[in-house]
């Protein structure tokens, strides 16, 4: 989640470079969540986070070290749990 005076795009940026952080330092399961969000805590759009984790970490050359676990409020349909797997997803 963000908030409101911060920027997608920051956001995004801010939260691929923390999971790789965290793969560095042994971290194998990542969990991305949007549990926290409220009125003035937006939820960043669980596929484009998951989407920009993924191609963040293969940059990287990480992505083989760790699963992206998603807990969302946002796949409601086979249709998005489908999505959320092809954009790098392990479990939902």
């Amino acid at each position: 989640v963000f908030a409101q005076d911060e920027t997608l795009e920051e956001k995004i940026r801010q939260l691929c470079e923390q999971v790789a952080d965290l793969v560095r330092y042994e971290n194998v399961i990542i969990i991305l969540s949007d549990k926290d969000s409220s009125k003035e805590r937006i939820a960043v759009p669980m596929l484009a986070a998951v989407g920009a984790v993924h191609h963040h970490l293969i940059k990287a050359g990480l992505r083989l070290k760790c699963s992206i676990v998603v807990e969302t409020s946002q796949c409601w349909t086979s249709h998005q749990a489908a999505a959320l797997i092809a954009y790098g997803a392990q479990c939902i």
